[in-house]
């Protein structure tokens, strides 16, 4: 018996799906930095002492030194 498969392209769009993220990610911006999203756009997170929400750029910004994550006593 032939099983039905999926068209070739909902195949791959299946492939291509990130999982959703069930929480944002609000760091400490320690310094100033610029850079650009998916969309092209130049975006700029102003250093502040309030966890602000990074978004796309959250893991960036940790591994790059410009942001840490808050402690408790600051959220």
């Amino acid at each position: 018996m032939a099983t039905a498969q999926k068209p070739a392209e909902d195949q791959q769009d299946d492939q291509n799906k990130v999982p959703a993220k069930t929480a944002t990610k609000k760091l400490i911006v320690t310094k100033t930095f610029r850079t650009q999203g998916k969309d092209k756009k130049r975006v700029e997170f102003i250093a502040s002492p309030e966890p602000q929400d990074l978004g796309e750029h959250a893991a960036m910004a940790l591994k790059a030194g410009v942001a840490i994550e808050p402690t408790k006593a600051s959220e």
